[in-house]
């Protein structure tokens, strides 16, 4: 009898345990994916960037997470709005505008498709390259030898 107490005051004591950190643990991963998406979309902001003020054909490989994301990009008025969302569990997105200084910004998807998603179960990667005055944004390397 002493046992089954025992067993009985210990499943308790872990389920009111859990019930007080499992709203912490999903908070604290919304949270993670929060950052993940503003550290993805100031990075490839970072890379245009650095693009814009470079000699014409250079390219720049960037790996998408392992993950359900997407890469989108808008331009208006001479600024590119560049908009990463991802998705673990919620639906976060980051959006970065990027002043187009005598360099057009393009996003260059697959046909079909508004934007460039990511794989889940393999980093994908994504080519930043300056041809001339434009920089594409594509998921296949636009400058031979890449």
């Amino acid at each position: 009898m002493r046992g089954i107490l025992w067993t009985l005051v210990s499943v308790i004591l872990i389920l009111a345990f859990l019930t007080f950190l499992i709203p912490t643990l999903f908070g604290a991963v919304g949270n993670a994916v929060q950052v993940n998406a503003v550290i993805n979309a100031e990075q490839m902001a970072g890379i245009i960037n650095i693009l814009e003020s470079s000699p014409a054909n250079g390219q720049y490989k960037f790996f998408l997470p392992d993950a359900d994301c997407k890469v989108q990009l808008k331009t208006k008025n001479g600024i590119a709005v560049l908009n990463f969302s991802i998705t673990l569990g919620t639906e976060q997105q980051h959006l970065v505008e990027i002043i187009e200084n005598g360099v057009s910004v393009s996003l260059l998807p697959q046909s079909g498709q508004e934007g460039i998603e990511c794989d889940k179960g393999r980093e994908k990667p994504l080519y930043f390259a300056r041809l001339n005055n434009n920089i594409f944004i594509s998921e296949n390397s636009l400058i031979s030898g890449e």
